[in-house]
């Protein structure tokens, strides 16, 4: 028996890469433009200001996250590709085109992304959560349970993520018999 059943896996990720959406994005006006503060372009790093509706970057990522919702993955690859022109640093646009490629079946694409996502920010939760669900999906226990534990390391202690985080954990030293009882599902927010 599994406990962790690919849709289970697929679902995950879309509630992480929906969760992740909201994290700060930094705009940039011009593609290109980094839109980190202090560096070249014209973001926000600590979420005290946005960027304005008609910033392309802004637009285009949340386009990308509307095609998310929708589950249009290739729409939504597409417009965060655009995204990237305007910010190629955002861990947030490289995690979430990592879960459309994860949602998409592309571990390989995925493993990417995450990694990339990771590069541009070495302390992006999100991005340890969408590796470390790519890893396990492709059978890579140990680059799985090292990435949950990364996640864990940077997320707050006894939260739903958190719980599925060392959930997941449990499962892959023990196997799946020695997990704990499974709760059913909720939808976010409940």
């Amino acid at each position: 028996m599994r406990v962790f059943s690919r849709f289970n896996f697929k679902r995950q990720a879309m509630i992480v890469a929906l969760l992740g959406a909201l994290s700060i994005y930094g705009c940039a006006t011009e593609p290109g433009d980094s839109g980190v503060q202090g560096s070249q372009g014209g973001g926000t790093v600590d979420g005290t200001a946005t960027q304005p509706s008609t910033d392309s970057g802004k637009l285009h990522f949340d386009s990308g996250i509307s095609n998310l919702y929708q589950k249009n993955y290739d729409g939504a690859i597409e417009e965060f590709e655009k995204s990237l022109k305007y910010n190629p640093h955002s861990p947030s646009t490289l995690n979430n085109i990592g879960f459309a490629w994860f949602d998409k079946g592309d571990m390989d694409k995925a493993i990417e992304y995450h990694a990339r996502a990771l590069e541009a920010d070495s302390e992006f939760p999100n991005a340890y959560y969408g590796l470390a669900l790519a890893l396990e999906s492709k059978g890579n226990v140990d680059g799985a349970i090292k990435n949950w534990q990364e996640f864990l390391s940077r997320t707050e202690p006894g939260s739903k993520w958190a719980q599925k985080a060392e959930t997941h954990i449990e499962v892959l030293k023990n196997g799946p018999e020695k997990a704990p009882a499974k709760e059913p599902e909720k939808a976010p927010g409940n």
